[in-house]
């Protein structure tokens, strides 16, 4: 009878009350999920990557444990031909991200599957006074362009354009740009703000972060809309920022509908 009562008095309640409440629930999954994540320490003692790695979580409050570590590394050069026996391989270095695996392959085609994590058969964690270690298996993980991986990454957990864009412009951008980012008029009035204030090699830097992060994104596969605009507009926005800034603003044409989508 409770739980009869306690779905007739859902049904009464408006959508919009409903998306709300689950708007809210998300982000404080989101942000409590990211506080976990920022309050890591972990150490490799070895030069070949170990199959798991223990972490100690700073976070006394954490209660949704992470599940994987990611290991990202960039593509390994083939040995070229006639070196001499003694030619050594260059080091290959890699960084340590610690993950939720749901946020990592929601949406991502091309990502293999997670191996088990013990963290993830375990329903809650309860709150303590002491720091928390926890053993997460590594997943090795190659991508074209390992330095932008972290703007990536906030971008799967957050889920905001805002957090690709701060890495993508040399400078602040407004709100109205925000929302409305494949607008000609919000492209134009962001790309003469940059192409006048800085030099063309800053603009040309941006670029390269913004194909970078398409690397990235193609490599995953990821099927996300939001994020694709995201770097759409970015690229419309920069590359006329570098035509106004070298003196030629009509060299490039700006596109008056988003690219099509991978």
């Amino acid at each position: 009878m409770g739980l009869l009562n306690i779905c007739q008095h859902c049904l009464q309640i408006p959508k919009l009350h409903i998306h709300l409440f689950l708007c809210l629930l998300r982000c404080r999954v989101i942000c409590r999920s990211l506080q976990t994540i920022c309050s890591v320490v972990t150490q490799v003692n070895s030069a070949k990557l170990p199959k798991e790695l223990a972490i100690v979580i700073n976070d006394l409050t954490a209660m949704d444990y992470l599940t994987h570590m990611l290991a990202v590394y960039a593509p390994v050069r083939k040995k070229p031909e006639n070196v001499p026996a003694s030619w050594v391989p260059p080091r290959t270095d890699v960084k340590m991200y610690p993950v939720h695996s749901l946020f990592m392959t929601a949406h991502r085609t091309k990502l293999r599957a997670f191996p088990p994590s013990p963290i993830a058969a375990v329903e809650s964690f309860p709150a303590s006074n002491e720091l928390q270690t926890v053993t997460l298996p590594v997943r090795p993980l190659c991508f074209p362009s390992p330095s932008t991986f972290p703007s990536l990454l906030y971008y799967f957990y957050l889920r905001h354009s805002e957090v690709l864009f701060k890495a993508f412009f040399p400078c602040d951008f407004s709100t109205d740009f925000v929302e409305n980012c494949m607008n000609v008029e919000e492209i134009m009035f962001l790309a003469t703000h940059i192409g006048k204030t800085f030099n063309p090699n800053v603009i040309l830097k941006h670029a390269k972060v913004i194909h970078k992060v398409w690397q990235n994104t193609c490599a995953l596969g990821t099927f996300d809309n939001g994020l694709w605009i995201a770097i759409d507009s970015a690229y419309e926005v920069i590359i006329n920022a570098l035509a106004i800034g070298t003196g030629n603003p009509r060299a490039v044409y700006v596109a008056k509908s988003p690219l099509p989508l991978m």
